[in-house]
């Protein structure tokens, strides 16, 4: 019999299954043919970034 928290789990693994298929179907991540999947990270110039400092609540 497998318990409650067990079948959390499972459920939640399979919902990150799901997640991951649809990355890779958008092209978001891309699997390797040994079957790991990955992101490509583009690099920037030194001194370069695309975030913004934003205030934070304290």
């Amino acid at each position: 019999m497998i318990s409650p928290k067990r079948w959390e789990l499972i459920e939640h693994l399979k919902r990150v299954h799901d997640d991951l298929s649809g990355l890779i179907d958008w092209g978001i991540i891309e699997r390797t043919d040994d079957g790991k999947v990955y992101v490509q990270i583009p690099t920037y110039p030194a001194g370069h970034s695309s975030l913004k400092p934003a205030a934070v609540p304290t």
